[in-house]
């Protein structure tokens, strides 16, 4: 993680990168990745959540394969970019595409019961907050909120320039936190309408 990183606490992420529901979110999905085993799972993670800490970020350095060396263990660093409602560079704000792995996590209830289409492993989601949340007794989880894209029609690209078409989610089920680690790097995505993120 790297770029300016303030204290804050989750509420406040939630007013500063207009994100509805971000406590409940954050406290689901560490319910169901780290303490699904605890007696109270709830319990542990309302605690967590109530005292934590947080550190925001508005970029996120991601180490990618080098494609212009021929060593395998070549790789360069990516930057991907949030800055929630605040402008970037006196234009938009800027939610970066990411490509996110997620086969080693529970999603958000609502997103499960969709179709969650993803390509090899993968879904794109477009990054909405990246955090770190640091408890009273030094748990450390560094954690993301993305908005999920969905493949419309095959998912598999195809035609002469290789491109698949997505669409966002509207409702709740494309909301979701997410592990920094599970982000892979960034999605290269052209818009076709002009607006869309």
């Amino acid at each position: 993680m790297c770029s300016v990183k303030k204290i804050y606490n989750i509420s406040y992420i939630e007013a500063e990168f207009g994100i509805l529901d971000l406590v409940n979110q954050v406290r689901e999905f560490l319910e169901r990745n780290v303490y699904e085993t605890a007696n109270d799972p709830q319990l542990a993670a309302k605690r967590i959540v109530s005292d934590a800490t947080v550190q925001a970020y508005t970029s996120l350095e991601i180490p990618v394969p080098s494609q212009d060396v021929d060593d395998n263990n070549a790789y360069q660093l990516q930057h991907v970019r949030t800055t929630g409602d605040k402008t970037w560079q006196r234009g938009e704000p800027r939610r970066d595409a990411v490509w996110v792995r997620i086969t080693e996590m529970k999603l958000r209830a609502e997103s499960e019961k969709c179709n969650i289409r993803g390509y090899n492993g993968q879904v794109i989601g477009l990054l909405n907050a990246v955090f770190i949340l640091r408890g009273k007794s030094q748990e450390i989880y560094k954690l993301a909120h993305i908005t999920r894209l969905n493949w419309i029609g095959n998912g598999k690209p195809g035609g002469p320039e290789g491109m698949s078409f997505l669409g966002k989610f509207t409702g709740r089920e494309g909301q979701n936190m997410v592990w920094v680690q599970a982000i892979e790097g960034p999605a290269h995505l052209i818009p076709l309408e002009p607006s869309w993120n």
